[in-house]
């Protein structure tokens, strides 16, 4: 059931000035009145709406106001435009199903807003193309009611809002005939292996296109909602110039061989190129260059670091397109090819190149050590190999190893990245022999202070020595001396050659701990055997008394260097005969005790 403006007829002209209206009907029919809406007005129809010269034609409906149509169980939503008549005006247009132009809408500063739950069509039964001012896409449709669906091309001159909808070209064009920058826009919900956000998803000759007049990045929010899988993998072009041009973008969601470019012919600088998808991009008008930069998932897609084009400058290949910028990030990664010229083929994919021969450092190294081997390329894994009866200590699968052996023999390196290997580079291993250290030993002195010289054996080629002797002393010459106390000591000798290797020799030497006390002495003055010295090695808790035959003490000492003159503590010399002494003495190992009593004679020949 229709209804219709009918008794517009005689009228020239209908206002709906600044107040609500609401037509409770199946389609509200303009029949060709002259109808117009006004700012603030307010249009609602519970049904589909029909522009339509069918009865008093030639009419005009003038929206400046705020027009609603909604479905209302029976009759759907649509906004039609029919038979020649004119819909126009700088209002809004709310629709909840399909937009049909088969006359003329003519956008002004108009916006026309899809926010129906199923999918609704642009469309026309006479293949009239809709330019529209602001085209807003929404809903709560999922699935295939997520999408608003072209059924030819159509044109947006000031604003296409996306939000979370999918506005599938099929295999037509949505023509953004604005230069403005920001003239695209959509949700940025992301989903890892879904793609939530809003896109333009075309096939065939379908596209995303956008006319530009700056040198800056203009948006491509392109994806696909195919059976398969969902994908969101905008692009970003940027002109060289502010020159007039033009670019069209789709994203092909399949593997390129399907559309006849295989994956499987790639150029010699190429490792491999993306199975999953390519993107399909045009330059139909203009002449500059455009930076492309393409994003993607790499936690569904890997990890791609290069981009290649179909066909040019070698045909029937994927072609390297050289320098690239790659930048990991979450949630999308991108490569970035910066001032790109060339359109004649369209295809672009994502790849890897081969990894440049890394530069192998193999710097000599010493026998029994270890040596460091380092490979300078392109970031990414390395595979090493050395010689049979080396062995790789640490590193492995970075740009450094260390090798331990004492084969003489190449050493190769690999270098890989996402899977690609480059050609491998090697270097000859040459390990030096290390000198062999020696050294004879002599001692000599008494038991208490005993002196030992080292003579250094050690072959061939020593140019420098170093010494340890255990007691803190050191010293650097061939053959040195040291005097040794008690005690166990290590002397390490380390020789080293010109091209510094070295190896160490090691000795233990071991002097007891001793005390020995002597039973006579003579004090007079003829320098021989003048006083009483008990000679020790390692002792502690020292100390002596001695006495007289009275049982007087005229002597006593806590110092293990004792040395007794024969005189007592007043200075007065004693006299000749038997003494008695008390020794109390421990080794520094408390291994020993050395206490004990005795008799010791003092025979001066003086009276």
């Amino acid at each position: 059931m229709r209804k219709n403006i009918t008794t517009l007829a005689a009228l020239p002209l209908m206002f709906f000035a600044a107040l609500s209206f609401t037509a409770k009907a199946q389609i509200l029919f303009s029949n060709g009145a002259l109808v117009h809406a006004t700012p603030g007005a307010i249009v609602q129809v519970n049904g589909g709406f029909q522009d339509d010269n069918a009865v008093a034609g030639p009419g005009t409906w003038t929206n400046d106001g705020d027009m609603t149509v909604t479905s209302n169980g029976t009759w759907l939503g649509n906004i039609h435009i029919s038979n020649t008549a004119i819909l126009q005006g700088n209002g809004k247009y709310h629709l909840d199903q399909d937009w049909i132009n088969d006359a003329t809408f003519i956008d002004g500063n108009s916006t026309v807003d899809m926010y129906g739950n199923l999918k609704e069509l642009i469309t026309s039964n006479n293949a009239t193309v809709t330019t529209f001012d602001t085209l807003i896409l929404r809903g709560a449709g999922v699935g295939a009611n997520r999408r608003k669906q072209q059924t030819l091309d159509a044109n947006v001159d000031h604003y296409l809002e996306l939000n979370d909808r999918v506005l599938f070209t099929a295999g037509h064009t949505m023509f953004i005939t604005t230069t403005t920058l920001a003239a695209v826009s959509n949700a940025a919900v992301y989903t890892k292996g879904s793609a939530t956000e809003g896109f333009v998803y075309s096939v065939g000759a379908g596209s995303l296109s956008r006319v530009t007049a700056n040198a800056s990045a203009y948006y491509y929010p392109v994806g696909a909602d195919s059976a398969a899988i969902q994908r969101y993998r905008k692009v970003m072009l940027t002109p060289a110039t502010a020159g007039a041009n033009t670019y069209n973008v789709r994203l092909a969601n399949n593997d390129a061989t399907n559309d006849g470019d295989s994956i499987g012919l790639i150029d010699t600088n190429l490792c491999k190129v993306n199975p999953l998808f390519y993107h399909v991009i045009n330059h139909p008008a203009g002449a500059d260059n455009a930076s492309i930069d393409i994003f993607y998932d790499a936690s569904v897609d890997g990890i791609w670091t290069a981009m290649a084009q179909w066909n040019t400058p070698t045909l029937a290949l994927w072609n390297d397109m050289g320098a690239v910028a790659y930048t990991p990030a979450v949630p999308y990664s991108d490569v970035l090819k910066n001032l790109w010229g060339n359109f004649t083929t369209n295809p672009f994919i994502l790849g890897n190149d081969k990894p440049v021969a890394p530069t192998l450092s193999c710097a000599p190294y010493c026998a029994g050590t270890q040596g460091t081997f380092t490979a300078k390329a392109d970031s990414g894994g390395y595979v090493w190999t050395v010689p049979v009866g080396d062995t790789i200590e640490s590193g492995n699968g970075t740009g450094s190893v260390t090798v331990g052996g004492n084969v003489t023999g190449p050493i190769t390196v690999v270098n890989s990245l996402t899977g690609c290997s480059s050609k491998p580079a090697s270097c000859v291993i040459t390990i030096i022999p290390a000198p062999i250290a020696g050294f004879d030993t002599v001692s000599s002195g008494s038991p208490f202070r005993t002196t030992y010289n080292f003579t250094d054996t050690s072959k061939p080629g020593v140019t420098s020595w170093f010494w340890t002797f255990g007691n803190g002393d050191s010293s650097n010459v061939a053959n040195p001396g040291q005097m040794f106390a008690a005690g166990t000591y290590t002397v390490t000798e380390t020789v080293t050659n010109a091209a510094g290797c070295s190896s160490s020799k090691s000795e233990v030497i071991d002097i007891p701990d001793e005390i020995i006390v002597p039973n006579v002495f003579t004090p007079n003055g003829d320098g021989m055997n003048d006083v009483f010295t008990i000679n020790t090695t390692g002792v502690k808790n020292f100390s002596i008394e001695i006495f007289n035959r009275w049982g007087e003490k005229v002597f006593e000492s806590e110092s293990p260097m004792i040395s007794w003159d024969g005189r007592t503590s007043a200075g007065v010399r004693a006299s000749d005969g038997t003494y008695y002494y008390i020794l109390k003495a421990t080794s520094l190992d408390n291994s020993h005790n050395w206490s004990q009593n005795g008799y010791l004679q003092l025979i001066s020949g003086q009276q």
